[in-house]
């Protein structure tokens, strides 16, 4: 609550007390892992990330995330191994779906990233980012009608939410 609240150094601090009284909690490594994302100290996510794998090594959102920062990272290459890894432990884990999705987009690998932000609303259809992102790849790819039903819907979704 306090790192969506913007008060990272203060979820910061309980992470790493946390960390320190049960280092073998990997879902405290994770959370650890995405306030320090949160706050660019990167290579402290990639360790915290790694610990959390280390003691669980098939957790998918521990894989999706440290999948996530790699892309943030640039590293391609990774991102799509450990997003890849996450979906054979959660066939059904939209976040995975859409970050892959997102990946092959910044990639230009427009087929590959519309199977996965499909997929993605399969799993959870009001994942706004997914619809922007589809309807990006209609205009690129010239279907102009079908980017602008893709682009409406992002826009009402993300009106909304605010």
């Amino acid at each position: 609550k306090l790192s969506k609240a913007g008060k990272n150094e203060e979820a910061l601090k309980i992470f790493l007390e946390i960390v320190k009284r049960d280092p073998e909690n990997f879902y405290a490594h994770n959370n650890l892992a995405m306030v320090y994302s949160q706050i660019k100290k990167y290579n402290k996510a990639l360790e915290s990330y790694e610990k959390s794998l280390s003691l669980r090594p098939n957790f998918p959102m521990s894989l999706n995330n440290i999948g996530n920062l790699h892309m943030t990272m640039g590293h391609y290459d990774k991102a799509e191994e450990y997003l890849k890894k996450s979906l054979t432990y959660f066939k059904s884990f939209h976040l995975a779906s859409m970050n892959l999705g997102e990946l092959y987009f910044k990639q230009k690998r427009y087929d590959d990233a519309m199977k996965y932000l499909k997929k993605a609303l399969v799993d959870m259809p009001t994942l706004s980012r997914a619809h922007k992102l589809i309807g990006e790849i209609h205009y690129i790819q010239g279907r102009k009608e079908e980017a602008k039903k893709e682009l409406s819907l992002y826009k009402k979704m993300t009106k909304k939410s605010k």
